[in-house]
C-alpha cells in the first residue's frame, strides 16, 4: 500500500514538472518587470532596497546606479526581492537570472503539490488526495503563475506549509509544530504584508473554537515577531514609526477613484495628477500613501453608493467571473470554466461545513474573510491563487454532496 502511494505521489510530482516545462518557453516570462525589476536593480546596485531616487532635487521611480540617492522603500514586502536577490548572487552571472528564477518557481511549485497531498491526506483518503492534488498541480493558473516573475508562487509555498503546521498544531498539539507555524506566518507575512491579519485570525480560531494551549499559541505568534523583527527594525529607523508595509492607501486608492474598475486603475493621466506636494524626505513615500489614503476615503464619501455597488461587483468577478476583465487569457474556456464550477460547489461545501469546529471550518472562515477583505481594493486573477488549495476542499465536499443527492434521486 505505502510502495503503490509513493508511485502515485511521484507520478503526481512529475507530471507538475513536465506541464510546467512544457508551457515554459511559450508562456514563461522573458525578462523581469514593473517594481520587482526596480527593487532588484536598486538593491543589487546601491545595497538600498528602494523604489524612489533623488535626482536634481525631483523624486521619481526609477533604476538606481551605483552612487545615487535611493530612498528606502516600505511599498511591497520584502521577501521575494531578496529571494531574487540571492539567485542573483548564486547564478554569478553565468546563468540568464529571469530563467533561474523561473526554473525555481517551477521546483518550489513541485513542493507545493508535494505539501498539498500531505494536507488532505491527514484528513481524506489516498485516492481522494492524490485525485484532488492533480487538480491543484495541473489547474491553469497554478501552472502558468510559476512561470511568472511574480511572489505568487512563493506566496502559495510558505502559505501551504503554515496550513500543514497549522493542521499539526490542530491534530498534535506539539510545541514543534507550534513553532515552526510560528517560523512559517512570520515568512509569510513577509511575502505578503497583510498576512498578519489572517494570521490572528487562526489564532483566535485555534484559541476559542478548537480550544487550543494559549502557551503554544503565544509562542506561535512570539517566533512570528521574532522573523519580521529585522524588517520591524529597518522601518523604524528609516520612516520612525513601526510598520511592515505601507501600501494601504495606494492599493485603496486604485481600487476606488473615479476610473476604478474591479481590475483598479492606474490610468496614467489620473495618477499624474495625484501628487504629494511634499519635502523630499526619507518620508516622501510614507507621506505619498497618507496622502493617496485620504483621497480614496473623499471619494467612497462623495458617492458612496457607487462605491459600495463596486464593491460588490468586484467580490462577485472575484469569486465567479469578471465580465469586463482586461487580463490576458482570462476568457479561455480552461480557466473560465473551472474557476465558476469550482466556486459553485465551493460555496456549497462552504455551507455545509459552516458549523463543523474543526479545520475544515477555519477553511470556511478563511476563504471568505480573505475574498470580503480583498474585495475593499481591488482585485486581479492571480489573487485567488492563494486561496486555491482552500477552495478546492471546500468544492470536493460540495461536489459530494450534489453527487449524493443526485444518486438517492435517481436511484
Amino acid at each position: 500500500m505505502k510502495k503503490n502511494l509513493f508511485l502515485n505521489i511521484s507520478f503526481v510530482i512529475s507530471t507538475c514538472f513536465v506541464a510546467r516545462c512544457l508551457f515554459f518557453y511559450n508562456f514563461s516570462d522573458v525578462e523581469i518587470y514593473n517594481e520587482w525589476a526596480v527593487l532588484l536593480n536598486n538593491l543589487s546596485e546601491t545595497g538600498t532596497l528602494g523604489i524612489n531616487i533623488v535626482n536634481d532635487n525631483l523624486i521619481k521611480q526609477d533604476f538606481a546606479n551605483t552612487g545615487d540617492n535611493v530612498l528606502p522603500t516600505a511599498f511591497m514586502p520584502p521577501l521575494y526581492v531578496f529571494y531574487m536577490y540571492a539567485l542573483k548572487i548564486l547564478s554569478l552571472g553565468k546563468i540568464e537570472l529571469t530563467k533561474l528564477i523561473i526554473f525555481s518557481q517551477i521546483i518550489i511549485s513541485c513542493f507545493s503539490t508535494l505539501i498539498f497531498f500531505k494536507i488532505l491526506n491527514s484528513f481524506l483518503g489516498n485516492k481522494t488526495s492524490i485525485l484532488l492534488t492533480y487538480l491543484f498541480s495541473l489547474y491553469p493558473t497554478n501552472i502558468l503563475s510559476s512561470l511568472q516573475i511574480s511572489s505568487i508562487t512563493l506566496q502559495l509555498f510558505l502559505f501551504l506549509i503554515f496550513i500543514f503546521y497549522f493542521t499539526n498544531l490542530i491534530n498534535f498539539q506539539s510545541y514543534k509544530n507550534s513553532i515552526l507555524l510560528g517560523i512559517f506566518a512570520g515568512l509569510s507575512m513577509l511575502i505578503r504584508g497583510e498576512f498578519w491579519f489572517f494570521f490572528i485570525l487562526s489564532n483566535i480560531y485555534l484559541l476559542l473554537i478548537l480550544k487550543i494551549s494559549w502557551k503554544k499559541i503565544f509562542i506561535s505568534f512570539l517566533l512570528s515577531l521574532i522573523i519580521i523583527s529585522p524588517y520591524l527594525k529597518r522601518n523604524y529607523e528609516n520612516f520612525n514609526s513601526l510598520f511592515l508595509v505601507k501600501s494601504f492607501g495606494f492599493n485603496l486608492l486604485k481600487g476606488n477613484n473615479p476610473q476604478s474598475t474591479t481590475e483598479g486603475s492606474f490610468i496614467k493621466s489620473f495618477w499624474t495628477s495625484v501628487k504629494y506636494d511634499g519635502k523630499i524626505n526619507i518620508n516622501y513615500e510614507i507621506n505619498r500613501d497618507d496622502y493617496y489614503k485620504s483621497q480614496a476615503i473623499d471619494f467612497i464619501k462623495s458617492d458612496p453608493l457607487r462605491y459600495i455597488k463596486l464593491y460588490f461587483a468586484k467580490l462577485f468577478a472575484f469569486i465567479f467571473i469578471d465580465f469586463n476583465s482586461t487580463y490576458p487569457n482570462y476568457y479561455n474556456v480552461f480557466h473560465i470554466v473551472p474557476k465558476i464550477l469550482l466556486s459553485i460547489f465551493t460555496i456549497i461545501g462552504g455551507a455545509l461545513l459552516i458549523k463543523k469546529n474543526c479545520l475544515l471550518q477555519f477553511f470556511v472562515f478563511f476563504y471568505f474573510s480573505n475574498f470580503f477583505f480583498f474585495s475593499i481594493f481591488f482585485i486581479l486573477p492571480r489573487y485567488s491563487l492563494m486561496f486555491f488549495p482552500v477552495q478546492i476542499v471546500l468544492s470536493f465536499y460540495g461536489y459530494k454532496y450534489i453527487k449524493d443527492k443526485l444518486k438517492i434521486l435517481f436511484n
